[in-house]
Order: C-alpha cells, then structure tokens, then sequence
C-alpha cells in the first residue's frame, strides 16, 4: 500500500507525454493539456482544502495513526487521488481511450491512501471527482 500511495505522487507526472510518442500525438500537445488541466484543478484543490479544512484521520480519531506523514495537515479532498483521476482522463480521452485501464491503478492509489491513514474514503471519491471533471473539461475544451 505504501508504494501504491507513493506512485500517486506526482514525481512520474512530467514523463506523462512520453505516451505519446506511440500515437503520434505530439509530447508538446498532451504536456500543454496536462498543464492547463493541472493549473485548473489546483486551484479548486487548494479552495477546498483550505475552506473546508476536515482533519485527518490520525487526527480526527481516536486511537489512529498514519504509516506516512501528510503532506499537509488538512484531509478534503484527496490531492493525490485528483491528480492521478485527472492524468488518466486525459490520457484516455486525448490519447487513446485504452489508457482508461489506468483508472484500476488510480482507483487503488486513493485507497491505499486510506490504508495508510492519511484520507477517508470521502476525501478519495471527492479528488477522484475533481480529478476527472477538470481532465475531462480540460480535453472538451481542446
């Protein structure tokens, strides 16, 4: 579960476009839509976090504790679960829609991030939601 949860990180989202080269979609094309896609959910992101400030679970419960330090201190939604919800919409959508099969892998990142104690499960379906909305609307828009 911890590898799972770290794979969401966002230290593999730059090579993303690199998917690309197969389809003949071109890298700059797909890495402009993930940066547009990226810079709009961070910001609904960070809005709800801040606003609806829910503590984690380590804090919230009695007797929990966390196998990984949060990033921050604040639990909604889940930020690794949008970007990896996010990342895989675009790719299905824009690339090709087989890289939907990536949703098993995201799907099981948000929980192994309740697993190792850092989200609820609501925290998870929320940045699941956010991530494919803004990934969605982002390839619309293209």
């Amino acid at each position: 579960m911890l590898t799972l949860s770290r794979s969401a990180n966002g230290w593999m989202y730059p090579f993303v476009p690199l998917v690309a080269l197969p389809t003949g979609m071109s890298l700059v094309s797909l890495f402009g839509i993930l940066a547009v896609a990226f810079a709009m959910e961070r910001l609904p992101y960070w809005l709800a976090k801040r606003s609806v400030r829910r503590r984690r679970p380590a804090v919230a419960l009695q007797k929990h504790c966390n196998l990984i330090v949060p990033g921050d201190e604040f639990s909604w939604p889940s930020g690794h679960t949008s970007a990896a919800f996010l990342v895989v919409t675009v790719l299905a959508l824009a690339v090709n829609p087989a890289f939907a099969v990536l949703y098993v892998w995201a799907a099981l990142a948000g929980f192994a991030r309740v697993v190792v104690g850092v989200h609820f499960p609501s925290d998870v379906m929320a940045g699941a939601a956010l991530g494919s909305t803004i990934g969605a609307l982002v390839v619309a828009g293209q």
